[in-house]
């Protein structure tokens, strides 16, 4: 078999993902080849099939070849019915670029330890309802997403921590969504994400956004919900814990 075109990580990564993830970099090469003849024999699938792309899925699913064909299965497909969210996308466009500039969703650069989960903020207060509507701000936010698995090996083997900030935020830019299209955005961003959630902090909540906390919730699967912590207050050291002051 052919060499492996993927990044070596650090070793703080590599035992990471052997230890939670049951990575056995003996056995990577034998994966991939099982995982592109399913892809080449499914008759449906238009995938990926590059190294670094399926060993991220490959590590999203734990080394398990049938969650990984479940979980592509889903992240095409679930695509495929989000065009409003999926069509031009490119940065350089003057409407997507103002979208990014906005700063509703911001991954922050480093974490306390070189092994903890990534942090993603995501500012509600930030979104400028005037400008765009909350599929492009899911656009930009699935961009992110699709550069921190081809680049982001922490992210990728150690998850990802969201910090939802609904500070200075009105509660009008959440009720004016079809219920069919955030549906769909649940599904593209939980079974249809090859990036692992490990926890939702909810934060700088204002009086009467409980319900909005509640319809988020209702969307996430059993497991994320499990998942959520709603924090009250502008002192918030349990969340302040997760990220390196220093960046």
């Amino acid at each position: 078999m052919s060499e492996l075109k993927i990044r070596p990580i650090p070793e703080a990564l590599q035992k990471k993902a052997n230890k939670e993830l049951n990575e056995n970099v003996q056995l990577l090469s034998s994966e991939l080849e099982t995982i592109r003849t399913w892809i080449k024999q499914s008759g449906h699938l238009r995938a990926r099939t590059d190294d670094q792309f399926l060993v991220g899925f490959l590590r999203a699913c734990k080394h398990s070849i049938e969650r990984l064909k479940e979980k592509m299965d889903i992240y095409y497909s679930i695509r495929s019915v989000l065009p409003e969210v999926m069509d031009k996308r490119d940065p350089l466009d003057p409407f997507v670029r103002k979208v990014i500039q906005m700063g509703v969703t911001i991954p922050l650069p480093k974490t306390v330890n070189p092994d903890d989960p990534k942090i993603i903020l995501i500012r509600a207060g930030a979104f400028d309802g005037d400008f765009c509507d909350f599929p492009d701000i899911l656009k930009v936010f699935t961009m992110i997403a699709d550069l921190q698995l081809r680049d982001d090996d922490q992210m990728v083997i150690c998850g990802q921590t969201a910090i939802i900030d609904l500070g200075n935020s009105s509660s009008g830019h959440f009720f004016n969504f079809n219920v069919s299209f955030l549906k769909k955005a649940a599904i593209l961003n939980q079974q249809g994400s090859p990036l692992r959630q490990k926890e939702f902090h909810f934060i700088n909540t204002p009086k009467g956004f409980d319900i909005v906390v509640s319809l988020f919730r209702s969307l996430m699967t059993e497991k994320n919900r499990g998942k959520t912590v709603s924090t009250k207050g502008q002192v918030l050291k349990h969340v302040a814990r997760l990220v390196d002051a220093s960046r």
